[in-house]
């Protein structure tokens, strides 16, 4: 962060020079666990309900000014000439294949277990009925945002694999 900020790799506070990376995570520390300490669970669930928000819209901003700037049939013509067909189909011979197919499925059935919080979330719900609800609403607003980075990376690639191509000729 500090490289696109301009910052400085060193600065000098009190006659002593300090590097500016550890000063300010050791600061941006002390601020989530003051911040913790006074507000409480509440503050800290607000303040991520709030954080969350402006990163999904972020997200989702970002995203739409990519695929704005190169444009679906752009998006296609670049993947296929960078990737050539196994872009759209995993199971092409040499592509990812089945094996990519049963880890995304392990993944999707067995991540929800894995995680201490998340097993503690639906562990501590009053009845099935809102278990049941927590796991569905869970599942879709994860997949969606693992489908929003997914076009995310994809319009990176596009749009750095426009901008080579168009460099170089």
């Amino acid at each position: 962060i500090s490289y696109f900020l301009g910052w400085p790799e060193q600065f000098t506070f009190m006659s002593t020079t300090l590097p500016t990376i550890p000063v300010v995570t050791a600061l941006m520390i002390f601020l989530a666990v003051f911040f913790a300490m006074v507000c409480g669970q509440v503050g800290v669930v607000i303040t991520d309900y709030i954080q969350g928000i402006i990163i999904m819209v972020g997200l989702f901003a970002i995203t739409w000014f990519i695929f704005k700037d190169v444009g679906i049939r752009n998006t296609e013509a670049v993947l296929t000439e960078k990737m050539g067909y196994s872009a759209f189909n995993p199971f092409l011979v040499g592509s990812y294949g089945i094996m990519w197919a049963i880890w995304r499925f392990v993944h999707a059935a067995m991540g929800p277990f894995s995680f201490g919080p998340q097993m503690s979330k639906n562990a501590s719900a009053d009845n099935p009925k809102v278990v049941r609800r927590m796991m569905l609403l869970s599942y879709t607003f994860g997949q969606g945002k693992q489908l929003l980075m997914v076009a995310l990376g994809v319009g990176a690639f596009v749009a750095i694999g426009t901008t080579l191509k168009t460099e170089s000729m």
